[in-house]
């Protein structure tokens, strides 16, 4: 979260969204702006009053809330990345899926196919993508100076998900 939150700020500070293609081949942005509030007068029995209202953003990157959301969005990117490839390697084998946003739903002939499709594509999108090396050059790419570094990788094993008792339920 550290390096993702430096890396937003980063670009924030430069006044760019922090932009990635995910696993599947989708452009990603960070894009927040600061709002372009206005103050709108009207009137009440007590008198002139004011009312705050959103009318657009401005050309700025908000670097808070860039910052606050990097951790989730990127999460999400990597969860719809997996679903999606989830969903495509099904097709190929026709399982046919119901999807509510991050659940599924298969007939019961398929669901042990299913249950070893799900981690067979985990184990590929996070083996063959280093997302925050992705990242990391994303932001290089676009101008970004004083990165914080990568973080180094833990020793797990993602191969472990494929005979782990709890993994998707």
């Amino acid at each position: 979260m550290n390096f993702l939150r430096g890396v937003a700020k980063r670009m924030a500070e430069i006044n760019k969204p922090l932009r990635w293609i995910t696993p599947t081949g989708m452009p990603w942005c960070n894009r927040y702006y600061v709002p372009n509030i206005k103050s709108i007068p009207y009137y009440t029995s007590r008198g002139r009053k004011y009312h705050k209202v959103t009318v657009g953003d401005t050309d700025d990157i908000s670097l808070y809330d860039a910052v606050r959301a990097i951790a989730a969005n990127v999460i999400h990117a990597c969860d719809a990345s997996h679903a999606v490839l989830t969903i495509l390697a099904c097709a190929a084998e026709k399982i046919e899926l119901a999807t509510n946003h991050d659940c599924f739903s298969m007939l019961a002939c398929d669901a042990d196919r299913f249950n070893e499709i799900v981690r067979q594509q985990f184990v590929k999108m996070y083996g063959e993508n280093d997302i925050l090396e992705q990242i990391h050059r994303s932001a290089t790419d676009d101008g970004a100076v004083g990165l914080p570094p990568i973080p180094q990788r833990g020793d797990l094993d993602l191969r472990s998900v494929l005979k782990a008792d709890y993994f998707v339920s």
